[in-house]
């Protein structure tokens, strides 16, 4: 058809080519014209798809314009025609990361656009923060709105992202801010380490390129030289960036916040990676990272041999000197109580409106063996009973009341109803209210093993938002195995929603997880049929 057409059909099938992905690869992707060539090497561009090997000596691609090799300029021109603020497609994100490592500079700079956390092609005007190997901080659990203003720089060298445009970028790790979400167990009272005070005290005397990053050290090395050693249990921290919640409560193993290294129960051996890991995400270099490793639990003669050798230092005598106790006060704030330590800030509550604290403003609960038809149901009853004054009104018969979700949803298992609160089936298995837990509603095998725990809501998610109470979303995220939802789907119908696959939608960006109480809000853009 091509060698016999038209130029104006020729034109069409070029152009048709040209925005729709209808070459298959080598691969089995199927692509359009910018993004596929006819041969290629990981010296050319990683990753380049070419046409496959049985249809590559077509004289078809030449005439639609599929180029021999991949070069630069046609990665750039191929970067430029991807959409922006949108999620790009598995194998479109894996070809652009390799791109962005092999021309970082001239991708910033031409196209304007880089990729975010959250997996988007993001113009860098929006860009706020910086993720790299040097500052790696845990992230998923970060709200959309931190992953989008978040360029993804891990995969870059160090002599990339230490120069500009990328050096110009704050760390993601210098702005998260950790606060206690849960009230942490005190396993013993606060003690001094000599290797973290003498490091600290050393470190006062650093002297760098400019002033404003000497200062910067020297503060956080004033920290150093004061924090005190806790030991405890059930550390769990939600992130803050400015004082605004930033994602969901995570458990830590180790926390250094306001003077003080909170450290869980951990083998020594572990503790001398995470907690220079942890003091190192907030001086952010990579050479008082690589000092804090080697400081970890040696002697301050070690640690001061070490420091004159590898840094650029004052004489002491120039450092004004600080008072170091053997036992600091807790920070402002806290009162400590027996075998507990207070939420720093926890209490208050957050609102969507501007509020800054970490917890949610919970609306009333609805009951769960209620439905709205019920509700409704009486309220007919309510209005039917009420007649004018001297006159006398026949009051109608009720409706029936419809089956509350959870009993619609379990006969939709194959469940049959024993009582108001229990449903067996025929393999013995029975789904029954719940003592003591969250979750109002349980699974069980014939033997009494728990198959998973059920929270039900008449609620559509693809219609309104959901509002979780955040120990709801709490529980999902610890074991989203055994914790579920019941909804309703479009038509009504009750489906159920294991936390498995809520955490797969969040992570896929088909539901969007927000501060206050979480709120889940299914994306229609991103669906997937």
């Amino acid at each position: 058809m091509v060698n016999t057409c038209s130029t104006q059909d020729l034109q069409k099938i070029k152009q048709a080519f040209q925005s729709e992905k209808l070459i298959l690869t080598q691969n089995s992707v199927w692509e359009a014209t910018p993004a596929v060539f006819l041969s290629s090497n990981e010296e050319d561009v990683p990753d380049a798809e070419v046409i496959r090997t049985s249809v590559n000596n077509l004289t078809l691609w030449g005439k639609i314009g599929i180029a021999d090799r991949p070069t630069a300029e046609r990665v750039i021109k191929w970067l430029k025609g991807l959409p922006a603020n949108k999620v790009l497609g598995q194998e479109e994100a894996r070809r652009v990361r390799s791109l962005l490592t092999r021309h970082p500079f001239r991708i910033w700079k031409e196209c304007g656009h880089w990729l975010n956390l959250a997996g988007e092609w993001a113009p860098v005007d929006g860009i706020s923060y910086s993720l790299t190997m040097q500052s790696l901080v845990p992230w998923r659990h970060l709200h959309k709105w931190v992953k989008q203003e978040t360029a993804d720089l891990h995969r870059l060298p160090t002599e990339v992202t230490s120069n500009s445009p990328f050096a110009h970028l704050p760390t993601l790790a210098t702005h998260v801010e950790e606060r206690f979400h849960s009230n942490p167990q005190l396993a013993t009272c606060a003690v001094t380490k000599e290797w973290l005070v003498t490091l600290g005290t050393e470190l006062r005397r650093i002297k760098l390129d400019t002033n404003d990053d000497t200062q910067r050290i020297r503060s956080l090395a004033n920290s150093l030289a004061r924090t005190n050693w806790r030991e405890v249990s059930d550390l769990e921290i939600i992130p803050y960036i400015d004082g605004t919640p930033a994602g969901t409560p995570r458990q830590a193993d180790v926390l250094w916040l306001d003077d003080t290294l909170y450290v869980d129960h951990l083998p020594k051996a572990k503790l001398a990676r995470r907690v220079p890991e942890e003091i190192g995400k907030a001086f952010g270099r990579v050479d008082i990272k690589a000092a804090l490793d080697y400081s970890f639990d040696r002697s301050a003669k070690d640690i001061r041999e070490y420091l004159e050798e590898n840094f650029k230092l004052c004489p002491a005598s120039t450092i004004p000197e600080e008072t170091v106790d053997e036992v600091e006060p807790l920070p402002t704030g806290y009162h400590e109580e027996p075998g507990a330590v207070a939420d720093a800030g926890a209490d208050q509550e957050f609102s969507e409106a501007g509020g800054s604290e970490n917890q949610a403003v919970v609306e009333p609960e609805e009951d769960d063996t209620q439905d709205t038809d019920a509700t409704e149901s009486e309220k007919e009853q309510d209005t039917n009973a009420i007649v004018e004054e001297g006159q006398s009104q026949p009051r109608s018969s009720p409706k029936p009341a419809k089956p509350n979700i959870i009993e619609r949803y379990a006969k939709s298992q194959g469940f049959r109803k024993d009582s108001g609160d229990r449903f067996s089936h025929e393999d013995g298995s029975w789904i029954a209210r719940a003592n003591g837990t969250r979750f109002p509603w349980e699974r069980r095998t014939a033997s009494g093993n728990l198959v998973r725990y059920y929270w039900p809501k008449n609620h559509c998610l693809e219609r309104e938002p959901l509002q979780l109470e955040a120990d709801v979303w709490k529980l999902i995220e610890q074991s989203p195995q055994t914790y579920a939802l019941i909804l309703s789907d479009i038509k009504g119908n009750p489906v159920g929603v294991t936390g498995s696959r809520l955490l797969a939608m969040r992570d896929e960006g088909k539901v969007t997880l927000y501060p206050a109480t979480y709120r889940l809000v299914y994306d229609h853009d991103d669906r997937h049929t």
